[in-house]
């Protein structure tokens, strides 16, 4: 989810872990997106959550794909693993109600130790990530 100042009024946030721009996630298998550069062309359809960051930046982004706004109980990521978009729009943090004070510490605990123990990192080469790691 991303931080925005408005956000930080109604919800508490993790310690980072990545540091990120959008990123857009699509299957391995779709042979149309493979680059960001492969996004915005016709017949392309990118997901986004409603009422995220990225509706409003790829309201303004995109010239030529069409913008798929998704509403709970749908899911982006359904909507891609399904064929009926070619990708979705994400950045990275974790977000909780205030007043989950003990369950935010978990999360907090979690990410100091996947940090510590280099997990963290691990994973995030897995992916191809390693570079955003904020340690």
């Amino acid at each position: 989810m991303g931080i925005t100042a408005e956000r930080k009024t109604r919800l508490r946030f993790s310690q980072p872990y990545l540091r990120s721009d959008i990123y857009g996630i699509t299957m391995e298998t779709n042979p149309h997106v493979k680059t960001w550069v492969d996004i915005d062309h016709p017949g392309r359809v990118v997901a986004v959550q409603a009422g995220t960051v990225m509706e409003d930046v790829m309201r303004a982004e995109l010239e030529r794909a069409q913008l798929l706004v998704v509403k709970p109980p749908a899911t982006r990521e359904r909507e891609v693993a399904s064929g009926r978009a070619d990708v979705f729009m994400t950045d990275y943090a974790y977000a909780v109600a205030p007043g989950s004070t003990e369950f935010l510490a978990r999360v907090d605990a979690l990410l100091a130790a996947m940090k510590k123990d280099g997990r963290l990192r691990q994973l995030a080469k897995k992916y191809g990530l390693d570079p955003i790691v904020v340690d």
